[in-house]
């Protein structure tokens, strides 16, 4: 028969077995749920995108225990996930996540055309980025530089 401290032991183990397996259930139920309220955010995210948000989402999102035991993911103060992630992309600091400009409405002033300057200010360094281009563009002497050969491979070795 086994003695006292070896069934305390026992329990330990199985205790944090079931720790363990609760922060797993915790971490997988975050994990679908932001993936979820990305995708129906209805928002086009960049290539490669998604996982860094939902890195950063990840953050601040809980997952409760429902009586039927399963794990529900909420936002802050329980509010709702799909909520919460719709308003974290529409805020400026993650418009770079998102294709098309982030949170600039549709027909917004820092979408640029060719041969347009863009207007207003910057809101992320995207826009920063888009501003200064435009502006190089702008600025620059249309047709190839005088000193650059374009019968050459690519054009990239200078005429002597």
């Amino acid at each position: 028969m086994a003695t006292e401290a070896e069934l305390q032991h026992v329990i330990a183990d199985q205790r944090a077995q079931l720790a363990a397996l609760e922060e797993a259930g915790q971490r997988s139920a975050k994990a679908a749920g932001i993936a979820q309220a990305i995708q129906d955010s209805g928002c086009t995210l960049h290539a490669g995108s998604a996982e860094q948000l939902a890195r950063l989402l990840s953050e601040d999102v809980t997952a409760h225990r429902e009586a039927d035991g399963r794990f529900i993911p909420t936002g802050p103060g329980l509010q709702p996930l799909g909520v919460f992630v719709k308003e974290r992309l529409a805020k400026p600091e993650y418009g770079h996540f998102i294709r098309g400009g982030g949170s600039a409405p549709a027909g917004g002033a820092n979408q640029v055309g060719a041969g347009q300057l863009p207007s207003g200010e910057p809101r992320t360094l995207s826009d920063a980025v888009m501003f200064e281009a435009a502006r190089v563009r702008a600025s620059a002497p249309a047709g190839p530089a005088a000193n650059v050969n374009m019968g050459s491979a690519f054009g990239l070795k200078a005429a002597r």
